[in-house]
């Protein structure tokens, strides 16, 4: 059998096979993580360009398009509340 139609082998846990021993991160330590990711790539010059381009690139069909399913959107969400919510 050739090397690249080898049946796939069982994935290693990689957390116990890097050895550590410490928990976890917590949750604010991703959000942290998360907020900083996010902040080095709205520097990046093709985000940038990409932001810019935005307002260009959308079309007003693709526009009316998003503001009929965000309505709709939320016409579901008030049929879902009323059900699950009885009037007083």
């Amino acid at each position: 059998m050739s090397e690249g139609l080898r049946p796939p082998l069982a994935t290693p846990n990689l957390y116990e096979a890097s050895g550590f021993e410490e928990a976890p991160m917590s949750v604010f330590r991703v959000a942290i993580t998360a907020v900083s990711v996010v902040a080095a790539a709205a520097r990046h010059p093709v985000v940038r360009a990409g932001l810019r381009a935005a307002p260009h690139v959308i079309t007003p069909a693709m526009k009316q398009k998003a503001a009929d399913a965000t309505l709709s959107a939320a016409y579901n969400a008030g049929v879902a509340v009323r059900k699950l919510i009885k009037r007083q």
